[in-house]
């Protein structure tokens, strides 16, 4: 046996504790469940057997399937299949084990069976539609004939190589279900007549139990509880609204609450307690829309045995329990006092609750104080239960006893339509009353009952902020919706809204309202700082709101840090305190802006409208920005063709219309930085409309008259043609976007997003993203590629983002456009697969260091399987996060220095041939050879190459645009260097190209003008692929060894390009340098698991550099600096950590604070600059500064200050000073932290 067939064989050692489940083993003689495809009646659902018998083998039955391939030009598959009866569920198989051998009559003295590659497998049916196909492993690359061989399959349908474990799950299909019928599958090698028999036996199913469904026997334990309150409260993470660790408070202020929530089926109960014992002390145990997947069976005992001892059980229903529930095991159903169908749907109560028993619990109340319940689960109370409440005809609250211990059903959770609309859970009767649902569980004495509704007042103001937005910035716009109750006949009255601060009124206005008014303002130049808005009206009581002044958002030094910020989540809604909470703590691990939804979606005064108006504000209070996300700014649609053509003269109309409530509810995000114009736009066929307007400019742009994609053939020029109308066709609609948005003068940015396939790897006739183009009329973009949870490869884990970040610095260089980078922070799936606690922040670090210029993150959710980080991987992310988010300012002017080698991205090829084999594994070794490489897309090579690039390799192109040849030729020239694997034969017509002599030929390094040609062996990327993928440990080094020897020598120094040499570890560390021509900062990043040692060396500055200091602790890195100039860097990283280093040419010595004017006036424009210093010499370079300005009241006005960088050495600082500022004397301090230093001045406001 081979070595892989040892190790195949340790791999599917009986998984322990797992049962064999028999398929057939022939003993019976029975061949009535199996049939075979060489009958006909196979293929009319009839039970054809023919060739199928039951034989004795060595004393045992087994089946001999005959077989016959007769047609040598032809596939001609069998499949011999077994109905199960009954059907075996098909997540638990673990391993298909069976024995089988070949026998063959022709040709005769085969030595191996007469099926193709891949012809011999076993198909898992789970209905008609749904199957999954495994290959039977081989010996030695075939299968034997005339000896049996055991054969044993993973089959398990979470394995390593899925992708997305919890869309199976949740999504079930192939994957789950059961397994109805077990096939083998035949298939001939074409050419080759055959016939024989496949002799089989023992076929089994190795079965993983699942041990939540074993019997178990609950145990009465003795308890030592303490005389104050335990709750133990496990609840659905997204909801904002239960509140029993608040309602515990009310019971016991000394209560012990243990708050561990449920984030998904991916994740355990965190901090569920590790022992029976210490389970025992709680009192009562919640367990709020909690799905019992999430428990070991250890723990459903454990609770069992805690209810069956005197521990109170509150179960709440919900979107992700009882019958929505992935599992009900029977420990844990037969603790409640209802019973309920598994999958059963959700019903409409919109009821008011109604006592249906007497009991403590809902006496001295009436029940209709609780609020309308509008959804409920399908329950029914069992025998011995006693029903509390109803909601309608739904059960509400059961309640039961287990034993000594007590258990109650609430059927219900908040489903608020708007914040104070009264409705269940959210209204003041809600938490008294959880107090003594908790109460009652405990068995202690019950608090006082919930006190009734005070039935509305005649003449009252309803107001809410207007699109729920409360946060505003002096300049930006505010308002508010008014609805005015008054009793009939009554006149119309003035309502008067003011907005004050603890420095005084701030503003005043006033609206006549007879029902529904709005009251809008701008904010005056005012301090930031929480305000509260006032509304009254004669005969009425007053309402307040409260709001939030933020400070402008200053691009200038700010370096986005997004990260997506729920509301509601998993069929849960937030609370205020809990949108708060979320945006602090995605504050607190180092994000700087939140991402929300809701485009357009904010008029009405909705909860979701004031969640994402609160979450805003909360932001803004933090210094941090907003975006929207998942937004439309747009006519595309994937899933169907324009209704207008963007070439239409009403499209601007047509779209204007469908955007212009986004961009006036825009208005009021003071904050905003940015709206997406469409998640991942992909352009496909079924997307172009075919109107006149459409077809005349398919014509005017490309030549060709209109043609559907069915039309294209194999027509290079039509092909060229139809792929770059594609493009074009959503260009233009994103380009009236635009012009809408700049006419209508909104701040904000319009950002793409995009994903791999947009960087060379999609088929673009069939669904075309097209980077380059689509950019242009946006204002910044961005991309997302999942190194951890979708690897391309797990030695090189960055090779398919590298790809992408290359392309992206060039695209961005080349257009202005900021680009960033989508960090993963999912656990996917866990724990099906664990991926390092350092992943997300090795991410982030690679993309800093590839020079994004932002980032962004995916996904954070407080509720999902698969979504969100778990907490040691969280922290590790927000302690690189806090890290970058410091140095930010710094990032903004340095920016990732341009490559002097590139590796182009032929367009043309991509389009004729409808895909191309992007190089990444061949960018990846050129990288590691020479320090760096960028990905240089055919349009930009017809515009005009960067004048750092020096190198450029064509790999895999057949066809090139003529223009871009002309424009290599002529860059060659010039004194370019180009290495091809082949030339390119066709342009975009098809026609063929002619190249120079010296062009053609063996290509090895041949003068052409200034310039040198030079060629590589054929089939490169696969070289180079096999080097990393291979079994060879030595032929990685060496493929970089050998490329760095080739590719050295056709260098020379580069005005402003950096030489980067990674001289120890280089083939799992990543160098960025960004900045240079009077300082930078250079990032290094270790990808292998464990510590290394890297050395980098680094020449060719635009400055000399002196000082050297690590950004993240302020140390200075001695001894790095040579007498000529270069910088050589020798670090110990931690596994998967990283290093970043500022380069300097002097360290300073001295920070200088001066003010323009001592004094100043509330409303001017305060003018100072920072002026770093060296011995008394101006210290050049972009240096942190954090600006402490404090008034002399001690407040913090960061507006006049804040984080920043210097340019030159020097910041300049000029503020508008708030009206509202108190006068007196101000101190600025202006600390430079990577230098230790520190200078102060003062000024005066009057």
């Amino acid at each position: 046996m081979s070595r892989l067939l040892l190790l195949l064989t340790a791999c599917l050692a009986m998984p322990v504790g797992a049962d064999t489940v028999a398929v057939d083993d022939f003993s019976s003689l029975d061949l009535s469940r199996w049939q075979s495809s060489t009958t006909p009646e196979y293929y009319r659902g009839g039970q054809g057997r023919q060739g199928l018998t039951v034989a004795t083998d060595g004393g045992k039955k087994v089946l001999r399937a005959a077989f016959g391939f007769g047609d040598p030009k032809a596939s001609e598959p069998i499949w011999v299949t077994r109905q199960l009866d009954p059907p075996v569920s098909r997540l638990p198989i673990r391993t298909v084990r069976f024995r089988y051998r070949w026998e063959v009559a022709e040709p005769a003295g085969a030595k191996t069976a007469p099926v193709c590659v891949g012809g011999f497998k076993v198909r898992l049916r789970t209905s008609p539609t749904s199957f999954t196909d495994f290959d039977v492993p081989t010996v030695n690359g075939s299968y034997p004939v005339g000896r049996w061989v055991d054969a044993a399959m993973d089959v398990y349908a979470l394995n390593s190589k899925v992708r997305n474990v919890y869309g199976v799950i949740l999504g079930g299909g192939a994957d789950l279900g059961k397994v109805e019928q077990f096939t083998f599958r035949l298939d001939d090698v074409d050419d080759l007549n055959a016939r024989g028999a496949l002799w089989v036996s023992d076929i089994a199913f190795e079965v993983e139990p699942d041990a939540q469904e074993s019997p178990y026997t609950p145990q009465v334990l003795e308890r030592h509880p303490d005389k104050r309150l335990d709750l133990l409260n496990i609840c659905h993470n997204g909801d904002g609204f239960y509140d029993f660790d608040k309602a515990a408070l009310l019971l016991d202020g000394k209560a012990n609450i243990v708050t561990s929530s449920f984030h998904g089926l991916h994740f355990p109960i965190w901090d569920f307690p590790k022992t029976r014992e210490a389970l025992l002390r709680f009192d009562v145990i919640v367990l709020g829309d909690v799905d019992p997947w999430v428990f070991t069976a250890e723990q459903l005992h454990w609770i069992a045995d805690a209810v069956h001892s005197g521990v109170g059980l509150l179960a709440c229903t919900g979107p992700q329990s009882f019958g929505n529930a992935r599992k009900h095991p029977k420990a844990f159903t037969d603790l409640l006092p209802v019973t309920y169908e598994p999958g059963a749907k959700q019903q409409r109560a919109n009821a008011t609750p109604a006592r249906a028993a007497d009991h403590v619990l809902t006496a001295g109340c009436d029940p209709a104080v609780f609020g309308t319940v509008r959804e409920v689960n399908g329950i029914a109370p069992r025998a011995d239960a006693t029903l509390l409440l109803t909601a309608g005809k739904q059960p509400l609250l059961v309640a039961g006893q287990t034993g000594p211990g007590r258990v109650l059903v609430l059927n219900g959770w908040a489903q608020p339509s708007a914040l104070g609309d009264g409705s269940f859970m959210t209204n003041a009767a809600w938490q008294p009353f959880a107090a003594r649902l908790l109460a009652w569980l405990a068995n202690r004495k019950l608090p006082a009952a919930p006190a009734a509704n005070k039935p509305p007042a005649m003449t009252r103001i309803e107001a809410r902020w207007l699109y729920g937005k409360s946060a505003f910035a002096p300049g930006s716009p505010f308002g508010f919706e008014i609805t005015v109750h008054r009793p009939a006949g009554t006149l119309d009255a003035e309502v008067t809204a003011t907005l004050s601060a603890p420095s005084g009124t701030l503003w005043t206005g006033k609206v006549q309202a007879a029902a529904e008014a709005r009251i809008e303002g701008t904010l005056p130049n005012v301090a930031s700082g929480p305000v509260t808005a006032t509304l009254t009206m004669p005969g009425a009581e007053r309402v307040t709101l409260q709001g939030q002044v933020v400070d402008p958002l200053r691009r200038d030094d700010f370096y986005p840090i997004i990260t997506y910020l729920p509301t509601m989540d998993g069929g849960h809604v937030f609370d205020f305190e809990r949108t708060d909470d979320l945006v602090r703590e995605v504050y607190d691990h180092g994000f700087n802006t939140i991402a929300v939804g809701g485009l357009g979606a904010n008029a009405g005064g909705g909860i979701a409208a004031a969640l994402r108006g609160r979450a805003e504000a909360t932001a803004g209070s933090l210094g941090m920005a907003s975006i929207l996300e998942y937004t439309t700014f747009t006519e595309y649609s994937r899933d169907r063709p324009h209704r207008v053509s963007p070439f239409a003269d009403e499209f601007e109309a047509t779209l204007r219309k469908r955007v212009e409530a986004g961009i006036e509810q825009a208005r009021y995000v003071p904050r905003l930085l940015s709206v997406k114009y469409v998640d991942e736009p992909f352009m496909t066929p079924a997307c172009l409309d075919d109107s006149d307007a459409t077809k005349a400019a398919f014509h005017e742009l490309t030549g060709h008259a209109y043609m559907d994609r069915k039309s294209l053939g194999d027509d290079a020029p039509a092909k060229y043609a139809f792929g770059r109308f594609l493009s074009a066709y959503l260009e233009k609609d994103f380009a009236v976007g635009q012009k809408i948005k700049t006419d209508e003068g909104a701040p904000w940015d319009l950002l793409q997003t995009y994903c791999s396939p947009g960087f060379g790897s999609g088929r673009a006739l069939d669904g075309f993203e097209d980077v380059y183009r689509w950019t242009r009329p946006a204002d910044r973009f961005d991309f997302d590629v999942y190194p951890y949870f979708y690897p391309t490869s797990d030695r090189i884990r960055f090779v398919q983002a590298n790809w992408c970040f290359a392309e992206s610095r060039v695209i961005s260089r080349a257009l202005s456009k900021p680009w960033g980078f989508y960090v993963e922070l999912d656990d996917r799936n866990y724990p099906y697969q664990v991926n390092p606690a350092e992943a997300s922040a090795e991410c982030a670090y690679t993309a800093v260091a590839a020079g994004a210029d932002y980032l962004n993150s995916f996904i954070l959710r407080t509720f999902g399987s698969g979504n969100t980080a778990r907490p040691e991987r969280w922290e590790k992310c927000g302690e690189a996060l806090r890290a970058i988010r410091r140095i930010g300012p710094l990032l903004t002017r340095w920016q990732r220095q341009p490559a002097r080698v590139g590796v182009l991205l032929p367009e043309t090829q991509q389009l004729l041939y409808n895909g191309y084999n992007v190089p990444m594994y061949t960018l990846s070794i050129l990288a590691q050879a020479v320090g760096d490489a960028d990905v240089i897309h055919e349009e930009i090579l017809t515009e005009g190459l960067p004048g750092s690039l020096e190198v450029l390799f064509v790999i895999g192109a057949d066809a090139l645009r003529r223009d871009a040849q002309q424009k290599l030729i002529e860059w060659v020239r010039q004194g370019g260097a180009v290495v091809f694997d082949g030339l390119p034969t066709v342009d975009e017509h098809g026609q063929a190209l002619e190249w120079p002599a010296e062009f053609t030929g063996d290509r090895q390094g041949v003068p052409f003008g200034n310039g040198r040609v030079g060629g590589t062996e054929e089939g490169i990327e696969d070289v180079c692929r096999n080097a990393v993928e291979g079994d060879d440990p030595r032929a990685w080094p060496k493929l970089v060894a050998e490329t760095a020897r080739d590719v050295l020598p056709l260098l020379r120094r580069t005005e402003g390009s950096v030489g980067v040499r990674v001289t120890a570890n280089a083939l799992h560390t990543d160098v960025g340098v960004r900045g240079n021509m009077d300082s930078a900062c250079v990032l290094i990043v270790n990808h292998h698991a464990d510590a290394q040692p890297v050395a980098v060396e680094l020449s060719d500055w635009g400055f000399r550099p002196g000082w050297v200091v690590d950004l993240t602790t302020d140390q200075t890195i001695g001894e790095a600096v040579s007498g000529g100039g270069a910088v050589t860097l020798k670090q110990t990283l931690p596994g998967r950590g990283a290093r970043v280093v500022g380069i300097y040419e002097k360290r300073p010595t001295k920070v200088a604070v001066g003010v323009a004017t001592g004094e100043v006036k509330r409303g001017e424009a305060l003018r100072y600059t920072v002026a770093m210093q060296a011995a008394a010499a101006p210290a050049k370079g972009s240096f942190l500064l954090n600006l402490a300005v404090v008034g002399p009241e001690g407040s913090r006005y960061d507006r006049l200050g804040g984080a920043r960088a210097t340019e030159g050495g020097v910041c300049a600082v000029e503020a508008l000073v708030p009206i509202s500022a108190p006068t007196g004397r101000y101190t600025i301090t202006a600390t430079a932290p990577h230098a230790g230093l520190a200078g102060e001045a003062t000024f005066v406001v009057r």
